[in-house]
């Protein structure tokens, strides 16, 4: 008997789920707070979390309460944009120390460059007759770091286009009619950041990489500690490309949703995830008791 997808691909992870390492709250870009983040994943039986929201890390703070009265396993975590030779990279930082100092400086770099970029964006705008304000921006995502893809709602809601795809496709992509690209931060300084905040320098979703081998020579060339190997819903046979490469370099492997809530609702919270055994392996700071009192 022929097995379905989700057959199959729970067979291909190694172990039982235990935790998502890879999920956003409305501190960057999705629909849930930390808190919902905590409640959804007990609700899915989780064991651990690690919630990434984009160039911000408060999230770990926000939720901790939560976590600490349904006994779920927080660490901490992150995603980084940065650009390596001209090219976008997302780079996952793990099981840091919570409130160190080279993680803070990253984090209000990564906020200056934002508003400076989506102060072009508008500007650009409103050259096409689409008047929105920074601050109005700022009262209808209250709390959010904000990026495209809340100036993108914001199309959606004024009848420009129709869904998130379409002002990504029209307007805010690379090539679209307002995009601005903005300070670029190397995938070096990232890295070096994370390893001074005691953390660890993960790869994100090299499943997406299009450029020949670059994935491949960015890990010659970069000190990344680990591979997101489990990705979203992306299938066993593409996923074992990097589980191979993985094991080769003798890098962690990661996996996670990449949950963003209505944002992407094909993607549920634990659809993608590791086993603790490899949860440990990466979260050794947290297991040695360097988070403090948690």
């Amino acid at each position: 008997m022929a097995r379905s997808w989700s057959e199959r691909y729970l067979l291909f992870h190694t172990g039982p789920r235990f935790a998502d390492l890879h999920c956003h709250s409305i501190c960057s870009d999705g629909t849930f707070s930390p808190e919902q983040l905590v409640e959804e994943a007990v609700s899915r039986k989780l064991k651990a979390l690690a919630i990434t929201d984009h160039d911000r890390i408060d999230s770990y703070e926000l939720a901790l309460p939560t976590a600490r009265t349904s006994s779920l396993i927080l660490g901490t975590g992150v995603e980084f944009s940065a650009f390596w030779l001209g090219t976008s990279v997302h780079v996952l930082g793990y099981d840091f120390l919570p409130g160190a100092d080279s993680l803070k400086a990253l984090v209000a770099r990564h906020a200056a460059r934002r508003e400076q970029r989506n102060r072009a964006i508008l500007e650009r705008m409103k050259g096409r007759g689409l008047s929105c304000s920074y601050k109005e921006l700022q009262q209808k995502f209250p709390g959010a770091i904000l990026g495209r893809p809340h100036i993108a709602a914001w199309l959606i809601e004024q009848g420009v286009v129709t869904d998130f795809q379409q002002a990504f496709q029209l307007y805010l992509r690379e090539g679209g009619l307002v995009y601005v690209a903005g300070e670029t931060i190397s995938v070096e300084e990232t890295i070096q950041a994370i390893h001074d905040g005691g953390g660890k320098a993960v790869l994100a979703h090299p499943h997406l990489a299009e450029k020949g081998n670059m994935v491949k020579r960015l890990l010659d060339q970069c000190p990344f500690d680990g591979i997101e190997v489990y990705y979203g819903k992306f299938a066993e046979s593409v996923c074992q490309r990097w589980v191979e490469m993985a094991r080769k370099r003798k890098l962690l492997m990661t996996g996670g949703s990449d949950f963003h809530g209505s944002v992407k609702p094909f993607l549920s919270l634990g659809s993608s995830w590791v086993d603790e055994e490899r949860f440990w392996q990466l979260f050794s700071n947290l297991r040695a008791g360097l988070y403090g009192s948690i």
